[in-house]
């Protein structure tokens, strides 16, 4: 997509959960900390790539310019697409739709892999060539790997 911003998409995607650094601890399991619960990490990692923004002008007379600050930002905030998913905003510029689109269609990939395809094979419950309907994804998923004999 040689018209939108490829260094833009890419701290995008590099950036868009910088915010789960704070939102999240560890402790036997993942948990989340007071600000992760009332902040989240879209917000959060807003405000942290502002903050850094701030301090590398300050050390360094290095200023990010304000309009790939902003968009960045943007891209932050809006990277769950939709309020009902948690997004602050609605991905308004082409770097975020794109940024959007890659982190939901990691997201299911994932989750069709972890259902149809267990890394262990303890958790492989048999059943034939379908597992039980995914409600996350809408659909019973096709098990075996197609170029597997």
């Amino acid at each position: 997509y040689p018209r939108g911003n490829r260094d833009i998409v890419m701290m995008g995607l590099f950036l868009h959960d910088l915010g789960k650094t704070r939102e999240l601890y560890f402790d036997r399991g993942f948990g989340y900390t007071d600000r992760g619960e009332l902040i989240g990490h879209l917000v959060e990692g807003a405000i942290m790539l502002h903050d850094k923004a701030q301090q590398m002008m300050l050390e360094t007379g290095t200023r990010l310019p304000a309009g790939a600050l902003t968009i960045l930002q943007h891209i932050i905030i809006s990277h769950h697409e939709r309020p009902e998913y948690g997004a602050a905003k609605i991905p308004s510029s082409p770097e975020a739709v794109l940024v959007s689109l890659i982190d939901n269609l990691d997201a299911k990939t994932v989750m069709a892999l972890d259902a149809a395809r267990p890394k262990r094979e303890s958790d492989f419950s048999l059943g034939g060539n379908f597992t039980e309907k995914n409600w996350a994804l809408g659909v019973k998923l096709y098990r075996p790997d197609p170029l597997a004999d």
